[in-house]
């Protein structure tokens, strides 16, 4: 057994890259809310242009209603006038026919009864024919230039104007994107790992003790995986006009201990030790073993997993709106999670 004890205690530290992500989180939170007002902003708008189309549209279909109906009763009289003034013509002929009748038999007198009925019969006849021309006529508007009147209604006006996209257009832009972040970045933690290494003198006497401090650093990176993103991610409420999309959890992807940045203090010896301590090939591989483990549970925590968290929302959201923004500025963007991944770890000790 080792007479070497290794103890390490990892602890978050602040620096410059930590206060980046803080700063650019808090702008990404104010972009978001200012993206939601625009959206109110074209929401309302086109609100407003649907219910204009929606009213010119019925005002047009009414325009339209009365004209058919006046061009239909101005139809209707002159087909009126005209049957009057078919009959009052037919009245005519038949007088002047009969009269003609009367004339002709005085002068032939066995052939006035069936001449004057076949003469009568044919007038009839033509005079009837002359009539339902000028009806059939006057029906299809020959006569007075009328046309047939289209009228549209409100709703194949709006339907015509309906914004040309789909849920699919949706889906398809955030796919696409995904694709091109197969894992996605989303925090960087620096972490400070203290670490005493204590060899034990002669029979454990602390006199004969030598302790030596070392403080490692280095670096837990949290990422989402954007690879496995499909359609059943990505859901469209079209009242709401919003687009969710289901992202997983931040995971712990990495744990990189940066083994150029370690510091060395001097040796701590009892009254009667000497020399410095002596690390054997298995004491050294124990003491960075130890090390990373001591990274790792600390970048565990369920505090550093939700700010992992509400970064991976920021940063997909600043990846995914201006997609959805540049097919229909009335839609915003929701990030969501899918909680079968939530805590996940992938980094390994060989990493």
């Amino acid at each position: 057994m080792s007479d070497i004890k290794i103890r390490t205690s990892a602890k978050t530290v602040e620096n410059e890259k930590t206060k980046k992500q803080k700063e650019e989180l808090e702008k990404s939170k104010q972009v978001k809310e200012e993206a939601s007002k625009k959206a109110e902003e074209e929401q309302e708008k086109a609100k407003a242009a649907a219910e204009e189309a929606e009213r010119e549209a019925q005002e047009r279909k009414e325009a339209a209603e009365k004209e058919a109906a006046e061009k239909e009763a101005k139809e209707n009289e002159a087909k009126a006038a005209l049957a009057a003034g078919g009959a009052s013509l037919a009245g005519a002929l038949f007088t002047a026919a009969a009269d003609g009748l009367k004339k002709t038999g005085k002068k032939k007198k066995k052939s006035s009864g069936k001449g004057s009925f076949w003469l009568g019969g044919l007038i009839g006849l033509l005079v009837g024919a002359g009539i339902m021309v000028l009806v059939g006529l006057l029906s299809k508007g020959a006569l007075f230039g009328t046309t047939q009147t289209s009228v549209t209604t409100a709703d194949e006006v709006l339907e015509s104007g309906v914004i040309g996209f789909t849920a699919v257009d949706f889906q398809d832009a955030v796919m696409g994107e995904a694709s091109r972040h197969q894992e996605l970045i989303v925090m960087e933690q620096p972490l400070e790992i203290s670490t005493t290494v204590t060899k034990a003198g002669l029979g454990g006497l602390m006199i004969f003790n030598k302790t030596k401090t070392i403080t490692y650093y280095g670096t837990g990176i949290y990422t989402v995986a954007m690879a496995g993103l499909d359609k059943d991610h990505i859901k469209v409420d079209v009242d709401k006009k919003q687009v969710t999309i289901t992202i997983p959890h931040a995971c712990l992807q990495y744990v990189n201990p940066d083994l150029d940045k370690t510091e060395f203090e001097d040796t701590e010896k009892g009254l009667l030790a000497f020399g410095d301590i002596k690390l054997t090939t298995e004491d050294q591989n124990r003491l960075l073993q130890s090390v990373y483990q001591s990274m790792e549970e600390r970048l565990i925590g369920e505090d550093l997993f939700k700010m992992a968290d509400e970064f991976a929302q920021m940063s997909s959201w600043q990846m995914f709106q201006p997609l959805v923004t540049a097919i229909s500025p009335e839609y915003t963007v929701e990030i969501a999670f899918d909680e079968n991944t939530k805590n996940e770890v992938t980094a390994s000790p060989d990493k």
